[in-house]
């Protein structure tokens, strides 16, 4: 009896409520290292509950872990589609194409336009500042990255990569009534003991002195 009622429950096809089901099976067997598992509870997952933008996302994200981008790619746009507020998908749709920007240029484009969505929707993602910031030096736009970082120190002040981007930007940004603004701003601050200078040979001397008359420890 026992038997028949087990193949019974085997062989009852899924429905629509068994969706969470496969999304954690394949989670699981993610985890596991049961790729190819996965990869079909993913699928079966989605059949089942395709208007589900958070399972998409993660099967993107599964996707790109496998060194699949173009294919992570077309899933977290279809996570964006569900959910157009959905920050974690746009996230994963500017990196994705961050990794694909050495051989298509279009994607250092599109990276572009991701984080700058980010920025307007959530300043207070630090790394998605300074990774745009990061785009706009690429493309050769150092006084909007400069805008960026002005703007991430202002949501993340106490973040240590903000100051240190803000400062190397002091030697590119190529606006030098801006740059020494941006460097006395950050002098000012009793929480920055010591100053290393990492700039060109050129731009010692003027940031070496600033940093001397607020009492920094030069480095």
């Amino acid at each position: 009896v026992i038997s028949l009622l087990l193949l019974s429950f085997v062989a009852v096809p899924a429905t629509a409520s068994d969706g969470p089901y496969y999304f954690a099976l394949a989670r699981m067997y993610a985890a596991e290292g049961a790729v190819e598992r996965a990869s079909k509870a993913f699928l079966t997952a989605i059949e089942l509950e395709p208007a589900d933008s958070y399972l998409r996302l993660e099967h993107a994200e599964f996707l790109s872990r496998r060194g699949l981008l173009r294919q992570a790619i077309l899933e977290a746009e279809l996570a964006l589609g569900l959910d157009e507020d959905n920050l974690e998908a746009v996230r994963l749709v500017g990196y994705l194409h961050l990794e694909l920007a050495p051989g298509d240029s279009r994607s250092i484009r599109l990276a572009r336009r991701a984080f700058e969505r980010i920025r307007e929707a959530d300043p207070y993602d630090i790394s998605s500042m300074l990774t745009l910031s990061r785009i706009y030096v690429r493309i050769g736009e150092a006084a909007k990255a400069f805008d960026v970082l002005e703007e991430a120190f202002v949501y993340g002040p106490d973040h240590p990569a903000v100051r240190s981007r803000l400062l190397e930007a002091v030697s590119w940004s190529g606006d030098e009534e801006r740059a020494e603004a941006a460097l006395r701003k950050l002098l000012e601050r009793d929480d920055i003991d010591a100053v290393d200078i990492c700039v060109p040979n050129n731009l010692h001397k003027e940031i070496a002195i600033a940093a001397a008359g607020k009492g920094k420890m030069v480095l």
